[in-house]
Formats: C-alpha cells, sequence, structure tokens
C-alpha cells in the first residue's frame, strides 16, 4: 500500500518583508501619511521610535517599520507583524518594489520529520541543482535547528527553509517549519502583481510560495495543489508592439468618443490633414473642431 502523504497544519503565511518605493506625487503622500499612522500607532504601543538615515533616505523607525525620503523618492520597508498587516497598503501604490518577502508556516505533528532535508531531496532532482548552476547549502545548527538554503542572497530569488520552533526561540509550537521565499526585483514587482491580483490574503501566499518551490520540485506540504504560475518574465515588446498595444488601450476610445460626437467625417478629415494628405483641402476648419 501507498503511504499517504504528510500534511501540515498551518499556523501562518503572509507577507515577512516588503521594500517598496513611491515617486514624489498623491500616491508618495498617501504612503507617507500611512507610514506616520504606523510610526504614532507603534510609538503608543511602547516601541522606541529614532530619526534613521538608510540608503540615503532620511526618516523614522520603529521594530517592523522605516520610512523616509531621498530627494523626491519615498521609500517604506516594512517587516515581520507590520509587513503581514500592512504590506498589500505599500504594495498597491508603491512605483517599484525592490524586495518581497513571502512565508508560510506549518506545524507537523511527526516528531521525526526534518523538511530540510525531504526538501533537499526533492530539490536534488533538479537539473539546475545537479549542474551546480543553483546553489544548496543545509546547516544542521544548534540551538536554531535544521536550515537549507537554496540559490543566492544576491539573486532575484533566494529560498529559505528552516525549524522555526528553533529560531523563534520557542514561541512557535515544537514541529514549527517555515518555507519562505525572498524576491526582488526584477522578480519581486511581478510577485507583488499576483499577489495583488489574488487578494494579498494567506490563501495568496500560500498559492504563489507554493508555486515557486514547484519550479524547483519543492512539494510545500499543506492543501490542494494550487495554480501553476512562475514569475517569470515576458519577453520584451518592439517599441512599436508598445505603441499599437497602447493605440488600442488609449487612443481607438478616444477616436470612438469623438465619433460619437462630431461625426466619422469629421475625424476622417482630421486625420487625413495630420497624416499630410492633400485631398481635404477644400474643408473649412472652424469646422473640423469638436463644438
Amino acid at each position: 500500500m501507498a503511504k499517504k502523504a504528510n500534511r501540515c497544519s498551518l499556523l501562518d503565511a503572509g507577507v515577512d518583508w516588503s521594500t517598496t518605493t513611491f515617486p514624489d506625487g498623491l500616491r508618495a503622500r498617501f504612503a507617507h501619511s500611512k507610514a506616520e499612522q504606523l510610526i504614532s500607532s507603534r510609538s503608543k504601543e511602547g516601541y522606541d521610535v529614532s530619526d534613521t538615515n538608510r540608503l540615503g533616505f532620511i526618516g523614522q523607525r520603529t521594530e517592523g517599520l522605516f520610512y523616509g525620503w531621498r530627494g523626491d523618492l519615498l521609500m517604506v520597508i516594512c517587516s515581520g507583524e507590520v509587513a503581514a498587516a500592512h504590506s498589500s497598503f505599500f504594495l498597491g501604490l508603491a512605483g517599484n518594489v525592490s524586495r518581497l518577502d513571502l512565508a508560510v508556516t506549518l506545524r507537523d505533528d511527526n516528531l521525526d520529520q526534518d523538511w530540510t532535508e525531504i526538501a533537499l531531496q526533492q530539490c536534488s532532482m533538479d537539473g539546475r541543482i545537479d549542474s551546480g548552476l543553483l546553489k544548496t547549502r543545509r546547516i544542521q545548527g544548534t540551538p536554531d535547528g535544521a536550515t537549507l538554503y537554496i540559490g543566492s542572497r544576491s539573486s532575484d530569488r533566494f529560498i529559505r527553509i528552516y525549524d522555526k520552533t528553533a529560531e523563534s526561540k520557542g514561541v512557535y509550537p515544537e514541529r514549527s517549519w517555515r518555507w519562505e521565499i525572498e524576491y526582488k526585483k526584477p522578480r519581486a514587482g511581478m510577485v507583488a502583481a499576483r499577489l495583488l491580483r489574488l487578494g494579498a490574503g494567506p490563501h495568496a501566499v500560500i498559492d504563489v510560495v507554493r508555486a515557486g518551490l514547484q519550479d524547483i520540485r519543492v512539494v510545500l506540504p499543506y492543501g490542494n495543489p494550487g495554480a501553476d504560475w512562475l514569475p517569470h518574465a515576458g519577453a520584451r515588446k518592439s517599441d512599436d508592439e508598445t505603441r499599437l498595444a497602447y493605440t488600442n488601450r488609449v487612443v481607438r476610445p478616444f477616436l470612438q468618443k469623438l465619433i460619437d460626437r462630431v461625426g466619422e467625417s469629421r475625424v476622417r478629415a482630421a486625420l487625413s490633414r495630420s497624416l499630410g494628405n492633400g485631398d481635404d483641402h477644400t474643408l473649412d476648419p472652424e469646422n473640423d473642431l469638436p463644438p
């Protein structure tokens, strides 16, 4: 008889880190206002608040949150519980997402199971790891338990699987394991967009993390298989394709509204003149203007 697949129970799933930037404008002002409110709220809860210069961005930081300006550019960094609760707000407004960490924490009743060993066996079947293109490193530590690293910290995707019970010094229950993916640009922006489309809740995070792990043959031992989606950049469109897409999205609806107002013949005449055709010289210029 085939052995039943091991499944774990869900403890939490969410954004664990986000770094977002906002060019000066309405969205930046909304993000700044939100960050100020969070700083004030954290201060009232007893967390220290300090003035900070981070990467040239001058602002304030507290536990789980930093925001600051560098010229006309605002940066907001969220981590931990602040990231889990508020990152979706900043991701929805951001002009750029330079880092996004997603994490799923599961509890396994099987005390003998080591998910870093299991994941290492699973991903070793991937040709990129077998060839050395994608590196792995497993550490058996004390008191922080086992940790498996897949990929490079400097790359746009870095995976960590580790004993969360040991790492959190007992805050999480016995046999808690965390699957965590750290994305950097350009993947971070693509993952953020996908996450927002799915609703940015725990189930969306699980779906995105599961897909990211599946790409290296690692199975997330929770729930049913999700959408088969990976954050790969699509082929870059040529300038002409981009212009055609803009024409279809913006220019066509504009022309249709103009035709509805002044008639197709007058729009055709105006376009004919703009393209340099000389067969409309008898038209009255005043009649070619919208009323």
